[in-house]
């Protein structure tokens, strides 16, 4: 997978891949792989490691021949993980796949046509996600309109071009689960344009870091709120969300998620059916 030149040529712009992970031995194969088999093949993939001590980089190394770059040292969290990636991307796009999460197919050829289609505009392109564990999954639409209530795009399948990270910058070290709000509320906050791709992008695993901090992370995320376009109705959907997060983790919480599709108008997203 060594990339071609920087911005490749005019269909083929080169699109960089960058996975985090620290300790995350179960799940990096199945990442990796999404990226070896993406159809499109004009990929830098660069693989940020926080100094794992499993067999993290032994499988990683495995697969050196497919990994443009490989970091591995200890970090200053999630964001500076981050920060590193896009630091040394040179694709005009830039994707953000975390280790126990995987990429559909046809993931980066449908964010390539997109940017494409409009004239290789700077901004966030942004698609659909599958939410899964060992016992469910279920598919969410992606949403723009409503951030400023919940995160309704979802940072696995969510790209951003190069540029919009060097005018507006990357991930702040101040937050340690909304990370990603953060920035999204940033690029809102400045007007940057947002395209939404109608096609499930990316798979997300449940079991991820948010996922178990979910009322850290809805802080954090009621913090970038109010930080970039405070209204009065923000403090209320910081607890309407976190109560939904943790009706969600009860049994009838799980029973509520299998039937996703018949209540998604009291849950956060539009599910697919």
């Amino acid at each position: 997978m060594k990339y071609k030149t920087p911005g490749g040529d005019d269909k083929t712009p080169l699109v960089s891949i960058i996975t985090i992970i620290y300790n995350g031995e179960n799940y990096i194969e199945d990442c990796i792989k999404s990226i070896i088999n993406q159809s499109y093949k004009n990929i830098q993939y660069i693989i940020i490691d926080g100094g794992s001590t499993d067999r993290s980089l032994e499988i990683i190394n495995q697969y050196s021949s497919n990994i443009d770059i490989l970091v591995s040292e200890k970090d200053n969290g999630i964001s500076d993980a981050f920060n590193k990636g896009i630091k040394n991307a040179e694709g005009e796009i830039i994707g953000l796949l975390n280790s126990d999460d995987k990429y559909s197919e046809f993931a980066v050829q449908a964010v390539v046509d997109s940017y494409l289609n409009n004239a290789e505009l700077e901004g966030i392109y942004y698609g659909d996600i599958l939410y899964f564990d060992d016992d469910n999954s279920f598919e969410l639409i992606a949403d723009a309109n409503k951030l400023w209530k919940y995160m309704s795009i979802f940072h696995p399948a969510t790209f951003v071009t190069k540029g919009i990270y060097n005018k507006f910058g990357g991930y702040s070290e101040e937050f340690n689960f909304a990370m990603d709000c953060e920035f999204i509320h940033r690029c809102l906050y400045n007007h940057v344009p947002f395209i939404h791709i109608n096609q499930t992008l990316a798979h997300f695993r449940l079991e991820g870091t948010s996922s178990r901090n979910y009322i850290k992370s809805h802080k954090e995320f009621y913090k970038s709120v109010k930080k970039y376009n405070y209204t009065i109705s923000a403090e209320f959907f910081l607890y309407w969300n976190i109560a939904k997060k943790v009706i969600l983790n009860t049994q009838f919480g799980r029973y509520m998620n299998k039937r996703r599709h018949l209540l998604s108008w009291i849950l956060s997203g539009k599910a697919k059916r």
